[in-house]
């Protein structure tokens, strides 16, 4: 899905706060400072009013001061959802700089719901390189429940680089699972009884925040009236200034303290700013436009001039002081006590705000305010308004937000936006949400709808289940339901035609009916509406491009591709679940023409999105990317990691087809390492996953019964039973070229060629090979050729100079042979292929010498000679030494020859 922030993001929330006037110095707390920066995690914990954010700011503003960098993030119960939580750390994390944050923002930019783990994976990379101290500061996390929340900066902090610190505030201690950074010492907590002022701080702040300065009784019977309670000492000063006393019982607890405190202070202001408070407390952030609707006035901006008299009160947002936040005490007292007291009704404001908001486009602060209001009618109104707007351009994150803050029985009776929620969590695959919401809409479809409206909705739950299916590989039970669909004569809309278009273009293409797959209809929107459809387009250009790719036709799949990449670019980003979509495809061309590093280069950086969000063609490509080029690289563990990787994710999504070709891979490569006993055991677990496919009819579990029966042939081939691994691969391969899988067919093509060799056919062997690089040489499919391993490539010199290879075939073969050392591509590397000594002896042998005038060129015996050819012969695979001076040659191993 194309992907954009859920809303405008609020840029106030990462304005790192200023410490207010009036802060003192802590000395005994500059300690627990100076060790922050050691440290991976600190944490200020304690009730409201603790002075936890003041501590915080202070120590960023002396962080900043010696020249660290230090970002700042405001947290809220909106937050409490993990996706809008990534977003806002990643809003936050941007103004470190050096990059930190881009590619998690563009990710997010379209929308789309990317995976937690694979949003901090992308903050961690980019984190890895940052050059200085970096501090972020989470402030108010109380309000985070979402485990997912927990369990995403919990693996940022542990994983984190040393230079990265993370400092909390919050009112209980986050129950973050990093029991090791405790016992390592890695994770300061900073509880109310460090943080409460003790006797001296007390006389120290009211000495400078009181117009009075008390007495050293006063001071004593505040503290101890107020335990050192911060909030409360404020307050007293501030009344103090307002008032001319001091209220210094001490018997009261500190809550009622508090409460007196607000309103001895409440009573020192003009009536109708407190009233203006109290309308305005239902509103987290307040600023003229909007207090100006939920009070029904216009002076809004001059109360708010009012309340910054009196910063102590309030918390500025902005640097024009346009924007504030009242302290959350406060707001708790004022919608508690004096609203009831005004007689200000709540309900009422929060239905006006509710109202600006959706004026303004606004819809996630506008349905929450109307419920807020008591005012459900209103909330699913416009919910049902824009639910399916947002999941055609993509903000999935906004619509299951909502989904989970709307009471279950408000939702029960709207089936738009039932359906909205479970097109999204389809299209985010979160597939066990989605099939008991389709099941419970069905059911209320049934007994609420009925006629027209009963048809569509039963409809368009036919067409979520058909992607559902369809998504998790089942192309046979994906077909059943999506004629269904079109039996049923369903009425939908251009998105939901896209969407079934290209479900049946998968069943077709897993069918093997390539007609049909080109014959399905495709809505096209205006040029300048693609948005709309944008994932559906990547998806359908995908489709097409893994289809051209399977028939040998890289040029046509590189088209595809490049559309692909280039809608996804355009709506979602660099970084987006389209991107992931569309690029192992495009990886694919790039490894399969021998341009390896590029293939690389495009698929590291979205691996976490990849991982998470990529249908099954996307990440078996992928995988099989970067494995090979990690083999081919020599990083061995490395390309056994992978492939254990992806065979996990396979089993996990029951994914067998996955499974099964990690599995090949893994056969392939063990039987180049004579790890045969594994290869083996390999084997018979490809075995047993074909248990259930079918061959009749056709599907996409129909693959595993080829990829069992080539991993049997390659087994035969390696355990020296050659007659039945040759009989194995003919009928493979007429299979492959009558299913038009032309790019499976060159890999088993070169896989026979050696098994023609290994039984001692050397001229079936080059007939094989000639067709097989025939068509790769067309293709332009390099490595489906070469990954058959030194075998093949100890083919292809003798076959050079055999009679079946002449022409433009048998500079493709150099090529050929060029290439068969990626990790090596200089003339040097192809030298080591022959001792100094060696080269020497077959640049005479081309100036036509015999072997004595060799030797006396060289001053060594002919024996000597006849020794070095010998090692020559065996080395480049030949038995004349024209063949050897030949293969030398378009090797480059000549001194005048160019590699």
């Amino acid at each position: 899905m194309p992907s954009s922030a859920p809303d405008t993001f609020l840029r106030t929330k990462i304005r790192v706060m200023r410490p207010p006037p009036g802060a003192i110095a802590r000395p005994r707390l500059d300690a627990v400072r100076a060790q922050a920066l050691q440290v991976r995690l600190v944490t200020l914990t304690a009730p409201g009013g603790f002075g936890k954010s003041t501590l915080a700011a202070t120590w960023v503003a002396h962080w900043q001061a010696e020249g660290h960098h230090c970002t700042w993030l405001s947290l809220s119960q909106d937050d409490d959802e993990p996706a809008r939580f990534l977003h806002s750390l990643a809003q936050a994390l941007q103004r470190l700089g050096q990059g930190v944050g881009d590619a998690v923002l563009a990710l997010l930019q379209g929308r789309a719901l990317a995976p937690p783990r694979a949003v901090v994976a992308l903050l961690l990379n980019d984190l890895e390189s940052f050059d200085g101290e970096a501090v972020l500061v989470l402030d108010d996390y109380q309000w985070l429940h979402e485990s997912g929340i927990h369990e995403a900066l919990a693996f940022l902090i542990s994983h984190a680089p040393p230079q990265f610190h993370v400092v909390i505030t919050s009112r209980v201690v986050p129950p973050l699972a990093l029991a090791r950074l405790r016992a390592h010492g890695q994770w300061l907590d900073v509880d109310a009884a460090a943080l409460r002022f003790d006797e001296e701080e007390t006389t120290r702040f009211l000495a400078s925040a009181c117009a009075l300065a008390p007495t050293p009784e006063q001071s004593a019977r505040l503290h101890a009236g107020t335990e050192g309670w911060v909030a409360a000492l404020r307050l007293a000063a501030l009344g103090q200034s307002l008032t001319g006393a001091y209220d210094t019982d001490g018997t009261r607890s500190s809550s009622s303290v508090f409460a007196t405190l607000f309103e001895d202070l409440l009573e020192s202001l003009p009536p109708p700013t407190v009233r203006f408070m109290a309308q305005t407390a239902v509103l987290e952030r307040i600023h003229p436009d909007l207090c100006d609707a939920v009070c029904d006035s216009d002076d809004s901006a001059a109360q708010i001039s009012v309340l910054l008299q009196y910063h102590l009160l309030t918390e500025p947002m902005d640097g024009e002081g346009r924007c504030l936040r009242y302290h959350l005490l406060l707001r708790e007292h004022l919608l508690a006590n004096v609203a009831q007291r005004l007689g200000v009704d709540p309900r009422l404001m929060h239905q006006r705000a509710a109202h600006w908001f959706a004026n303004q486009g606004a819809w996630t602060d506008a349905v929450r305010h109307a419920l807020q209001a008591g005012d459900s009618r209103q909330a699913i109104a416009w919910l049902a308004h824009c639910c399916m707007s947002l999941v055609k351009s993509g903000d999935l994150l906004t619509l299951l937000g909502w989904r989970r803050q709307l009471p279950p029985e408000l939702l029960h009776t709207q089936p738009q936006v039932q359906l909205a929620a479970a097109w999204g969590l389809a299209l985010a695959m979160r597939f066990a949400e989605a099939a008991p919401l389709l099941d419970e809409i069905v059911h209320a479809a049934h007994q609420t709808l009925e006629g027209h409206a009963l048809h569509d909705t039963l409809g368009e739950c036919l067409a979520i289940r058909a992607v559902t299916v369809a998504l998790q590989d089942d192309s046979l039970q994906a077909c059943a339901i999506a004629q269904q669909w079109h039996a049923g004569d369903h009425a939908g809309d251009a998105f939901t035609h896209n969407v079934m278009s290209n479900v049946m273009r998968y069943v077709y293409w897993k069918s093997g009916d390539l007609v049909r797959v080109y014959e399905q209809p495709w809505v096209a929107t205006p040029p300048g509406d693609e948005q709309q459809i944008a994932f559906s387009t990547v998806y359908r250009h995908t489709l097409l491009g893994c289809i051209e790719l399977q028939k040998g036709r890289l040029g046509l799949a590189e088209r595809h591709a490049r559309e692909a990449l280039r809608c996804a670019h355009s709506h979602g980003g660099g970084h987006s679940v389209s991107m992931a979509l569309a690029a192992p495809l495009m990886a694919m061309l790039h490894y399969q023409q021998g341009r390896y590093t590029e293939a690389e280069g495009l698929l590291t950086p979205l691996l976490p999105l990849i991982d998470n969000t990529a249908m099954h063609e996307a990440l078996a490509q992928a995988y099989q990317v970067l494995v090979n080029t990690a083999y081919l690289q020599g990083q061995h563990g490395r390309a056994f990691e992978l492939l254990e990787r992806a065979e996990a994710m396979g089993y996990n999504r029951g994914w067998d087809r996955l499974v099964g070709t990690m599995l090949l891979e893994r056969i392939r490569i063990l039987i180049f390492e004579r790890r045969l006993d594994e290869a083996n055991a390999t084997a018979i677990r490809i075995q047993r996953l074909a248990i259930q496919a079918q061959a009749d009819p056709p599907c996409a579990r129909s693959d595993l019964l080829v990829l069992r029966d080539i991993a049997s042939a390659r087994i035969a081939l390696a355990n020296q039973r050659v007659n039945e691994a040759r009989f194995a691969l003919t009928g493979l391969l007429q299979a492959a070229h009558a299913a038009s899988q032309d790019l499976r067919a060159l890999q088993i093509g070169a896989c026979l060629a050696i098994a023609h060799m290994a039984a001692g056919e050397q001229d079936a062997c080059f007939a094989q090979l000639r067709a097989t690089l025939h068509d790769a040489q067309r293709s332009g499919a390099l490595r489906s050729v070469l990954d058959e391993g030194e075998e093949l490539h100890g083919l292809l010199p003798r076959f050079l100079v055999s009679r079946e290879c002449h022409g433009e075939l048998a500079d493709y073969v150099r090529g050929l042979i060029a290439a068969t050392h990626p990790s090596r591509s200089s003339a040097a590397a192809a030298r080591s292929m022959l001792t100094v000594r060696e080269i020497r002896v077959i640049e005479l042998v081309e100036q036509g010498r015999s072997n004595k005038d060799i030797a006396r060129a060289m001053d060594i015996s002919a024996e000597t000679v006849k020794t070095h050819l010998k090692n020559i012969f065996e080395k480049l695979g030949v038995q004349h030494r024209s063949q050897a001076v030949l293969i030398a040659r378009s090797l480059g191993l000549m001194s005048d020859s160019p590699l």
